[in-house]
């Protein structure tokens, strides 16, 4: 009697995570003041781990305002199931490179509730935010000393 009483209660686990996922299996994106910021690409449950786990991937979209650096990778997301990816617009900004995309990933055990893994997204995409604050990658380039002083060109 034990045993299938606790094989009900990993079964109902199991189900209240594929519950979540189901509302996270599709990308989603999180807005604010209609920019996206957070994509969620993925999720999967590991029902081999001790305790199972369920993971979510994604990208942070971070504006950069100074030393923009062209890419021509396009966005990690991509048309798939109900999702319509990411806009031509949303693709140009980021070939452009006033967009930084920047994969995440965050892994939780079974059952931990959605808002948990939310708020630690929106917290890594602050802290993200935050370091970059619109510097790009490109800012130094072409940054040289001459033995004197130093100047970009």
């Amino acid at each position: 009697m034990k045993r299938k009483l606790l094989t009900l209660a990993v079964l109902l686990t199991l189900i209240s995570g594929a519950i979540e996922l189901f509302r996270l299996a599709h990308p989603q994106k999180v807005e604010a003041a209609g920019t996206v910021e957070i994509v969620v690409l993925t999720s999967s449950i590991n029902v081999s781990a001790n305790p199972p786990t369920q993971t979510y991937s994604g990208v942070y979209w971070i504006p950069i305002t100074s030393g923009l650096r062209p890419v021509t990778s396009g966005s990690a997301w991509v048309a798939n199931g109900t999702s319509s990816g990411a806009s031509t617009a949303q693709v140009n900004a980021i070939n452009s490179g006033s967009i930084l995309e920047i994969p995440w990933s965050y892994t939780y055990p079974l059952g931990t509730p959605t808002t948990t893994f939310e708020a630690a997204v929106l917290a890594g995409w602050s802290q993200w935010n935050s370091q970059i604050n619109g510097v790009g990658p490109n800012v130094y380039y072409g940054v040289n000393y001459n033995g004197s002083t130093w100047g970009q060109n």
